[in-house]
């Protein structure tokens, strides 16, 4: 939504109503790297009886000591209370051990972070810059095959692997 910033352009009001209009019963709306769209996202999800499902894209990294490591992204969504209470844990600890990316703070997590705070969350791996996707554009696919791995083992059926065709050359 609009609260993706430099992302995206549509207010929530708009993505419901269309949503809405398309016969859609469900939306999972999921800014980059906030969560401050979640209020208008429930009054929009109100007013047209779409059901809204929360979610946030965040930045990752294997070890959040790292600080050379290339950040990655990955999606949550809450599929219940609790994963919406998780979510809320994993950007407010993303904020306390922020980034700086473009002059913008971003909320960066790590493994243990992912793991204490899975329950009720579904996972997508995201773009080409995602949490895999970086690492087959990077011809890492060894460690993206072990990402992928831990993943499941983490999420198990709430993981959605993106598959396109990540910044081919």
């Amino acid at each position: 939504s609009q609260y993706s910033i430099l992302q995206a352009l549509p207010s929530p009001k708009e993505l419901f109503a269309k949503a809405k209009e398309l016969g859609q019963e469900a939306i999972a709306i999921s800014d980059y790297g906030n969560l401050s769209g979640v209020w208008d996202c429930y009054k929009a999800s109100k007013d047209t009886g779409v059901k809204f499902i929360p979610g946030c894209e965040l930045y990752f990294t294997n070890d959040l000591a790292d600080k050379e490591e290339k950040l990655r992204q990955v999606v949550l969504l809450a599929k219940n209370a609790e994963g919406y209470k998780n979510l809320l844990r994993l950007h407010r600890a993303g904020f306390d051990r922020h980034s700086i990316i473009m002059k913008k703070v971003v909320p960066v997590i790590d493994w243990g972070l992912l793991k204490k705070y899975s329950e009720g969350l579904i996972c997508l791996t995201a773009c080409g810059n995602g949490i895999i996707g970086q690492l087959i554009n990077s011809k890492r696919f060894d460690e993206a095959e072990e990402t992928l791995q831990k993943l499941i083992d983490i999420f198990g059926q709430n993981l959605g692997a993106e598959i396109q065709a990540h910044n081919a050359i």
